[in-house]
């Protein structure tokens, strides 16, 4: 195996939507994919400033994974293949982003310590 790839179903996810599937590819030299990665230990992480999605209970190991949008931010799904025969392989990556349902009018909202300004919140279903 010389590459991994995280596929997704969706990268824009909203807080409080339902859990995403990831799934993890895996691909020859020659980019040919591998029919299965069955068998194959893989793990899991998210990079993130915050806090923005978990993982489903059990789902951080394999080739499959559920990501469950908690917080609005970005961050990146990280599949790592961690049997040792594949130590020099970098990990697959996939860029997501996860937005709140609520959203402000002005857009720009910025408000200072003691501020205060008309806004509308809308929420979004």
């Amino acid at each position: 195996m010389a590459k991994l790839e995280v596929l997704a179903l969706n990268t824009e996810l909203t807080a409080g939507s339902k859990p995403q599937p990831f799934a993890v590819s895996g691909f020859d030299k020659d980019g040919n994919e591998f029919d299965t990665l069955d068998g194959i230990q893989i793990s899991w992480f998210l990079g993130s400033r915050r806090k923005i999605a978990d993982f489903q209970k059990y789902q951080d190991q394999g080739p499959r994974s559920i990501l469950q949008p908690v917080g609005a931010g970005t961050g990146t799904v990280i599949a790592m293949c961690t049997d040792a025969i594949y130590k020099n392989l970098s990990p697959g990556l996939r860029e997501i982003t996860v937005k709140s349902p609520l959203e402000f009018e002005p857009e720009n909202l910025v408000l200072l310590q003691h501020g205060r300004a008309p806004i509308k919140v809308y929420f979004e279903n």
